[in-house]
């Protein structure tokens, strides 16, 4: 049996912040347990982060628990939104003069 070394981004028991697609909001949640799978084991295997993450709530803490990838994770609210699309170029209406 061998034995690796995996580094992870976040900790138990630090607060991070993703970004909900289905209720277009960002949540706010603590990290309560950390998995590392493989799905190809080898010399040198690639293992994906998995994080078990229950929402932070200031009076009363959710019992329901999210299985979050590491690249869905953020440290701050601000990095947790999904970016803005760029605004459409305003079309000009074409002129209605024939040419001469």
């Amino acid at each position: 049996m061998s034995y690796t070394t995996i580094r992870t981004e976040h900790s138990v028991g630090d607060t991070v912040y993703w970004h909900d697609s289905e209720s277009d909001a960002v949540h706010r949640g603590v990290v309560v347990g950390i998995e590392a799978r493989c799905d190809s084991p080898g010399y040198t295997p690639d293992f994906e982060i998995i994080y078990r993450v229950r929402d932070k709530w200031a009076a009363e803490p959710s019992i329901a628990s999210y299985m979050l990838l590491e690249r869905d994770l953020n440290v701050s609210p601000r990095d947790a939104f999904p970016p803005i699309p760029p605004e459409p170029a305003p079309v000009e209406p074409a002129s209605a003069e024939a040419p001469a």
